[in-house]
Protein backbone atom coordinates (compact mmCIF):
# COMPACT_ATOMS: atom_id res chain seq x y z
CA UNK A 1 0.00 0.00 0.00
CA UNK A 2 2.88 2.38 0.68
CA UNK A 3 4.01 2.77 -2.98
CA UNK A 4 0.55 4.03 -4.02
CA UNK A 5 0.48 6.47 -1.11
CA UNK A 6 4.00 7.67 -1.91
CA UNK A 7 2.98 8.22 -5.52
CA UNK A 8 -0.05 10.22 -4.40
CA UNK A 9 1.91 12.54 -2.14
CA UNK A 10 4.62 12.95 -4.79
CA UNK A 11 1.92 14.09 -7.23
CA UNK A 12 0.74 16.63 -4.64
CA UNK A 13 4.31 17.89 -4.18
CA UNK A 14 4.72 18.12 -7.95
CA UNK A 15 1.58 20.29 -8.14
CA UNK A 16 3.01 22.54 -5.43
CA UNK A 17 6.66 22.37 -6.48
CA UNK A 18 7.21 26.13 -6.28
CA UNK A 19 6.26 26.07 -2.60
CA UNK A 20 8.38 22.95 -2.14
CA UNK A 21 11.50 24.67 -3.45
CA UNK A 22 10.82 27.79 -1.40
CA UNK A 23 10.41 25.72 1.77
CA UNK A 24 13.63 23.82 1.07
CA UNK A 25 15.54 26.98 0.27
CA UNK A 26 14.31 28.58 3.50
CA UNK A 27 15.58 25.57 5.49
CA UNK A 28 19.01 25.60 3.84
CA UNK A 29 19.70 29.20 4.80
CA UNK A 30 20.45 30.20 8.34
CA UNK A 31 20.34 27.70 11.20
CA UNK A 32 19.09 24.69 9.15
CA UNK A 33 15.83 24.57 11.13
CA UNK A 34 13.50 22.22 9.21
CA UNK A 35 10.35 23.20 11.12
CA UNK A 36 9.01 25.38 8.30
CA UNK A 37 9.64 22.63 5.75
CA UNK A 38 7.91 20.06 7.97
CA UNK A 39 4.94 22.41 8.37
CA UNK A 40 4.76 22.84 4.58
CA UNK A 41 4.99 19.06 4.08
CA UNK A 42 2.22 18.38 6.60
CA UNK A 43 0.01 20.96 4.85
CA UNK A 44 0.60 19.11 1.56
CA UNK A 45 -0.15 15.79 3.19
CA UNK A 46 -3.45 17.20 4.42
CA UNK A 47 -4.27 18.63 0.95
CA UNK A 48 -3.43 15.27 -0.61
CA UNK A 49 -5.78 13.49 1.80
CA UNK A 50 -8.65 15.87 0.96
CA UNK A 51 -8.00 15.45 -2.77
CA UNK A 52 -7.90 11.66 -2.44
CA UNK A 53 -11.20 11.73 -0.56
CA UNK A 54 -12.80 13.66 -3.42
CA UNK A 55 -11.42 11.20 -5.98
CA UNK A 56 -12.68 8.22 -3.99
CA UNK A 57 -16.12 9.82 -3.63
CA UNK A 58 -16.28 10.46 -7.39
CA UNK A 59 -15.31 6.87 -8.20
CA UNK A 60 -17.93 5.55 -5.77
CA UNK A 61 -20.65 7.77 -7.28
CA UNK A 62 -19.72 6.65 -10.78
CA UNK A 63 -19.70 2.97 -9.78
CA UNK A 64 -23.07 3.33 -8.04
CA UNK A 65 -24.53 5.05 -11.10
CA UNK A 66 -23.39 2.33 -13.48
CA UNK A 67 -24.55 -0.38 -11.08
CA UNK A 68 -28.02 1.12 -10.93
CA UNK A 69 -28.17 1.35 -14.76
CA UNK A 70 -26.50 -2.00 -15.51
CA UNK A 71 -29.65 -3.41 -17.15
CA UNK A 72 -30.74 -0.24 -18.92
CA UNK A 73 -29.50 -1.21 -22.39
CA UNK A 74 -27.38 1.93 -22.73
CA UNK A 75 -25.39 1.96 -25.98
CA UNK A 76 -21.73 2.97 -26.37
CA UNK A 77 -22.54 6.54 -27.50
CA UNK A 78 -24.79 7.02 -24.51
CA UNK A 79 -22.09 5.58 -22.25
CA UNK A 80 -19.67 8.18 -23.61
CA UNK A 81 -22.14 10.99 -22.86
CA UNK A 82 -22.88 9.68 -19.39
CA UNK A 83 -19.22 9.18 -18.54
CA UNK A 84 -18.51 12.77 -19.58
CA UNK A 85 -21.28 13.97 -17.25
CA UNK A 86 -20.14 11.66 -14.44
CA UNK A 87 -16.53 12.81 -14.75
CA UNK A 88 -17.68 16.43 -14.27
CA UNK A 89 -19.39 15.67 -10.95
CA UNK A 90 -19.92 17.03 -8.33
CA UNK A 91 -19.71 20.48 -9.94
CA UNK A 92 -21.56 19.31 -13.02
CA UNK A 93 -20.82 19.69 -16.70
CA UNK A 94 -20.48 23.39 -17.57
CA UNK A 95 -23.79 24.45 -19.08
CA UNK A 96 -25.12 20.90 -19.04
CA UNK A 97 -24.99 18.43 -21.91
CA UNK A 98 -26.56 20.18 -24.89
CA UNK A 99 -27.52 18.61 -28.19
CA UNK A 100 -24.60 20.39 -29.84
CA UNK A 101 -22.14 19.05 -27.24
CA UNK A 102 -23.56 15.54 -27.64
CA UNK A 103 -23.10 15.73 -31.43
CA UNK A 104 -19.52 16.94 -31.00
CA UNK A 105 -18.66 14.31 -28.40
CA UNK A 106 -20.18 11.28 -30.14
CA UNK A 107 -19.62 12.37 -33.77
CA UNK A 108 -23.13 11.42 -34.86
CA UNK A 109 -25.96 13.16 -36.70
CA UNK A 110 -28.30 15.57 -34.97
CA UNK A 111 -31.15 13.03 -35.14
CA UNK A 112 -29.06 10.25 -33.58
CA UNK A 113 -27.78 12.50 -30.79
CA UNK A 114 -31.33 13.70 -30.10
CA UNK A 115 -32.57 10.11 -29.94
CA UNK A 116 -29.71 9.10 -27.60
CA UNK A 117 -30.50 11.97 -25.23
CA UNK A 118 -34.25 11.25 -25.33
CA UNK A 119 -33.63 7.58 -24.51
CA UNK A 120 -31.41 8.55 -21.56
CA UNK A 121 -34.19 10.80 -20.24
CA UNK A 122 -36.68 7.96 -20.67
CA UNK A 123 -34.35 5.63 -18.75
CA UNK A 124 -34.07 8.29 -16.03
CA UNK A 125 -30.30 8.50 -16.38
CA UNK A 126 -30.43 12.22 -17.21
CA UNK A 127 -32.97 15.00 -16.88
CA UNK A 128 -33.67 18.06 -19.00
CA UNK A 129 -32.90 21.54 -17.69
CA UNK A 130 -34.33 24.47 -19.59
CA UNK A 131 -36.61 24.45 -22.62
CA UNK A 132 -36.45 24.92 -26.35
CA UNK A 133 -33.12 25.86 -27.89
CA UNK A 134 -31.54 26.39 -24.48
CA UNK A 135 -32.38 22.87 -23.28
CA UNK A 136 -29.52 21.00 -21.68
CA UNK A 137 -29.26 17.81 -19.69
CA UNK A 138 -27.67 16.79 -16.41
CA UNK A 139 -27.49 13.58 -14.46
CA UNK A 140 -30.74 12.72 -12.77
CA UNK A 141 -30.85 13.70 -9.13
CA UNK A 142 -32.27 10.61 -7.42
Amino acid sequence: MLPVQALGISAQILREREGYYKALEHCQRGDLDVTSWLNWFLEQLSAWEVNNGAVIDAVQRKAAFWWSHRHSGINSRQQKLLNRLLDAEPEGFMGGMTLRKAISLTKVSRVTAWRDLAELVERQAIEAIGDGRSRAYRLSRD
